[in-house]
């Protein structure tokens, strides 16, 4: 077991959390009964032993019931419960069980197992089982399709869930809350402070408009959606959005930045949507080869696991002969345990519809590389369509993404160093100060003559003219001290004249001349002949 200090700052970023059960500080301090309640539990530390066999069950008040969950349960009563179940023993009431509302009910039809706990010191063998038993008779009688649950990485593997009969349908990522630094037992969540609802002033991120109002991030281990379904024929809100991405997929209804687009398919005398540089090289290839006698995106199928899945293209040979394809750079297709799972699942159809099953990689495009790939792409969408519409959106998306890391990640990270050369402390951004040493083997300010990443010295600590005062200034090609005369006018300079003299320009210009004659004249003969 481990506490985490959450007024602690240096725990505000920390995700990667040990492998244990966490508390925070706040839960020990304000419900240290519920939490040894919770470690004795776990490490199977009871002073009574129950048969579920000898309790019943009762529908129970909510007040009794959140009564209850307050005095035993570490996030204490929920406000959200529509219903309340109670495990008794001999008149005593034990555990309880309880259903109630998502907190933004995002599934109609779907009820919610919130709060399941037993009291202090007793251990109910089957106790769970039998509580649980009973909420889904009361969610069938009252139609419900499904009940989901959801638990925290930070207490528990959810165990009793498998136990209970549900199925692991996501899960979620470490996710954080605001924690008030002056009132730390106080937690914010995220969705109060967005920016649009917490009056960010313009140019600042939701970051730092917090840590300015003394909000600080706290994060957590993330959590394991459940769902158990009462009705087998519907499906899970996991299947829905599988099929839902699949059948946008075939459509091509899709909002994202990479390249993608119709193929006029004379051959097919059809326009198929590509989704890639890679699919549009593939269409491509597939209207020039002869053996083709037609294509199109491929339908969607339920695989073993009851997600809908769409592989890219079905080709029909001109032998009759049908063909599954499935686009994938190559690197994917070997590291992704996902792709390699997508493109199992789609072997596995193909041979159960009779068709001939392929994987289309850069080794099939006839290119190079990938970024052949994606070059001729753009040369092919350029001339074939004029459409170049996305370039400028990408590069204005990229542009965007650029600045945002920039104000995030590098605009904060300075240093303060000692520079003997000024004896002043100068205080950089830690990028350049890196690049300046990597560049010049040590850093060298710019009074001293050292150039950041290759940039320029500002207008102000550029080198004056020592000789202006007379009217005169040193070439920079011949080195002879000349009056301004001898020099053409340039207003870009801080004495107002060309750093060559005229002599000089002029003979640089004429022997660019003579080498630019010289070559036109040799092509001139060579063509002749």
């Amino acid at each position: 077991m481990i506490i985490i200090d959450i007024a602690d700052t240096q725990n505000y970023e920390k995700k990667d959390w040990p492998d244990d059960v966490l508390f925070f500080s706040d839960e020990w301090q304000l419900r240290s009964h519920q939490c040894k309640n919770f470690i004795n539990a776990h490490k199977k530390i009871h002073t009574r032993k129950i048969h579920g066999r000898k309790c019943i069950i009762k529908e129970i008040k909510p007040q009794e019931g959140k009564e209850f969950l307050k005095q035993h349960h570490i996030q204490g009563s929920n406000n959200l419960g529509i219903i309340f179940f109670g495990l008794f023993y001999q008149q005593e009431l034990i555990g309880v069980m309880s259903l109630g509302r998502h907190n933004r009910q995002i599934i109609n039809n779907t009820i919610v197992l919130d709060r399941f706990c037993i009291a202090y010191g007793i251990h109910v063998q089957g106790g769970a089982s039998k509580l649980f038993a009973r909420c889904v008779d009361w969610a069938k009688s009252n139609q419900y399709d499904q009940i989901i649950s959801f638990s925290d990485n930070r207490l528990t593997n959810g165990h009793i869930y498998e136990v209970l009969g549900f199925q692991l349908e996501k899960n979620h990522r470490p996710d954080y809350c605001y924690v008030d630094i002056k009132n730390p037992n106080k937690r914010i969540s995220k969705q109060s402070q967005k920016k649009s609802s917490s009056r960010c002033p313009a140019g600042m991120t939701e970051f730092q408009w917090a840590d300015m109002r003394g909000l600080k991030k706290l994060w957590d281990k993330g959590k394991k959606r459940w769902v158990f379904l009462l009705d087998p024929t519907k499906k899970t809100w996991k299947q829905n959005l599988s099929q839902k991405c699949a059948e946008q997929n075939k459509r091509g209804d899709f909002k994202q930045s990479h390249i993608r687009g119709y193929f006029n398919s004379v051959k097919c005398s059809s326009d198929i949507f590509y989704g890639s540089s890679y699919e549009l090289r593939c269409l491509y290839l597939l209207e020039q080869n002869e053996l083709v006698e037609s294509f199109k995106r491929a339908d969607v199928f339920t695989d073993s696991e009851m997600k809908s899945r769409n592989p890219d293209f079905e080709v029909l040979y001109k032998d009759q002969s049908k063909e599954i394809i499935e686009v994938k750079p190559e690197s994917r297709f070997l590291n992704e345990s996902d792709v390699q799972k997508q493109i199992s699942e789609t072997q596995k159809y193909a041979n159960s519809v009779g068709f001939k099953f392929s994987v289309w990689t850069e080794r099939s495009s006839g290119l190079a590389n990938d970024r052949s790939i994606i070059e001729w792409a753009k040369k092919y969408i350029a001339e074939t369509t004029g459409n170049t519409d996305w370039i400028e959106k990408q590069k204005e998306s990229n542009k965007k993404k650029a600045k945002k890391y920039y104000d995030l990640r590098i605009a904060n990270d300075k240093i303060k160093f000692f520079c003997s050369f000024c004896n002043l402390e100068h205080e950089a951004l830690r990028l350049t100060h890196d690049r300046n040493i990597a560049k010049n083997g040590r850093y060298i300010c710019e009074k001293e003559g050292g150039h950041i990443a290759g940039s320029r010295p500002k207008d102000h600590l550029k080198k004056d003219n020592p000789y202006a005062s007379e009217g005169k200034k040193q070439c920079n090609e011949c080195k002879d001290i000349k009056l301004f005369e001898a020099f053409s006018p340039d207003k870009s300079k801080r004495d107002g004249y060309s750093t060559r003299c005229k002599i000089c320009r002029a003979a640089k210009y004429k022997a660019k001349y003579q080498l630019k004659k010289g070559s036109d004249s040799q092509s001139s003969i060579e063509s002749e002949e």
